[in-house]
């Protein structure tokens, strides 16, 4: 029974793709973070460690009080798009947060080029771009209404800087033939509407599909992509450095 439902699931989504493949050429989609959830879930797990947690409110409280009123844009453009912060305006207490919350999502922020399986992530603190790796999607047949749409639930074990693996889980829409969705969260047989991972649970805001405006897509820096091994080298050396200033204060 679960094998014959997984394959009408299957036939919903390649008749709604077949349907709507040429209807949407391009759009831009705004998300909303939700953060509250993803905090107590890390300060659970951080309890029994102190200095951690004292590390981690230090960095990351200032991101907190900006991200659920920051909004996020995805463009999309053939097999290309782009996610990044849109213009913020923080208040004097909140410009640290801001600035750290833009330095994530800015210039650029997450690209996606569907067509040759390639993910880049922006590192605006270290000046590098980051190719991310392919996402091993599994499909389910568990669905939910997110506004007018029917989303249906894609799961992804990604695995972390600390070398654990957890839980990716996003909604996307057959109905809206994008095979986009927030950060590096692409690849998926519709529009990703929601997605929650371990910074926060992204949540549509608003669709526009064939806006008349022209929408541009930056290619990232190719001379300056490094791969994730490197990647982790540069955060270990970052995080030493942020504990030696720590302790000095001490």
């Amino acid at each position: 029974m679960k094998i014959f439902k997984f394959l009408l699931l299957l036939i919903f989504i390649s008749i709604a793709i077949r349907v709507s493949a040429q209807q949407i050429t391009s759009g831009i989609v705004t998300y909303k973070i939700d953060t509250e959830a993803t905090f107590k879930r890390l300060d659970s797990l951080l309890k029994e460690k102190p200095q951690q947690a004292a590390l981690f409110h230090s960095m990351y409280d200032p991101l907190k009080m900006v991200a659920e009123d920051a909004l996020l844009e995805l463009k999309f453009k053939g097999n290309e798009s782009q996610f990044a912060m849109k213009a913020y305006l923080a208040t004097k207490e909140e410009e640290r947060g801001a600035k750290k919350f833009k330095s994530i999502y800015e210039a650029g922020g997450f690209y996606t080029d569907i067509s040759k399986n390639v993910r880049v992530q922006k590192l605006t603190g270290f000046d590098k771009n980051l190719k991310i790796e392919s996402i091993p999607w599994e499909l389910t047949n568990e669905t939910k209404k997110i506004g007018k749409y029917t989303t249906y639930k894609g799961i992804y074990h990604k695995l972390f800087d600390d070398g654990k693996k957890r839980q990716i889980i996003a909604w996307y829409t057959p109905e809206i033939n994008a095979p986009f969705g927030p950060k590096e969260y692409s690849g998926l047989p519709g529009l990703v509407l929601e997605v929650d991972d371990i910074t926060g649970t992204y949540m549509v805001n608003e669709i526009i599909l064939n806006p008349t405006e022209e929408i541009q897509i930056t290619k990232p820096d190719e001379s300056i992509m490094i791969t994730r091994e490197e990647y982790n080298k540069l955060g270990r050396e970052f995080m030493a450095k942020i504990r030696m200033r720590s302790a000095n204060k001490n």
